[in-house]
């Protein structure tokens, strides 16, 4: 598993789902009225990066304390999230949990939560994620086009 420190948000994913680490630094910023924050060229392809805030909703600005770009893969395309940490962990290591009710409303982002040490993290999956964003991204230009 690979857990993506975002804030105080943690991100749970399954390591074969992480193409690449890339700095962000390196990041082509995107113009602004864009929804991602920038590009990042990986093996000649461009991935849109985008930032989440610790609530899920897509972020505006880079946060200074965002230095690293993971690439995923998912099935349609890759893209990329900004994080502030990227910690690589074996499954033995977490206890997995349902989702609870009270929280029905993350049910197509979140697959499950996982406990590690006294860390409460959110599972998700690639293709979780990226449908994620991009529907949020297509509800944003919806909204901005209105």
């Amino acid at each position: 598993m690979v857990a993506l420190s975002i804030g105080n948000l943690k991100l749970f994913l399954a390591r074969y789902e992480v193409r690449s680490l890339e700095l962000a630094e390196d990041m082509e910023l995107a113009s602004s009225g864009d929804h991602e924050l920038g590009w990042h060229r990986v093996q000649g392809e461009q991935i849109p990066v985008y930032g989440l805030g610790e609530n899920f909703a897509l972020l505006t600005q880079r946060p200074e304390t965002s230095r690293i770009v993971v690439v995923l893969v998912a099935s349609e395309a890759s893209i990329a999230i900004l994080c502030d940490e990227v910690t690589f962990l074996e499954s033995g290591e977490l206890s997995f949990q349902d989702i609870p009710d009270c929280m029905t409303g993350c049910r197509s982002l979140l697959s499950g939560l996982v406990i590690y040490g006294d860390i409460v993290g959110c599972v998700t999956t690639s293709e979780h994620l990226t449908a994620y964003l991009l529907e949020s991204t297509d509800k944003s230009r919806t909204r901005l086009q209105s």
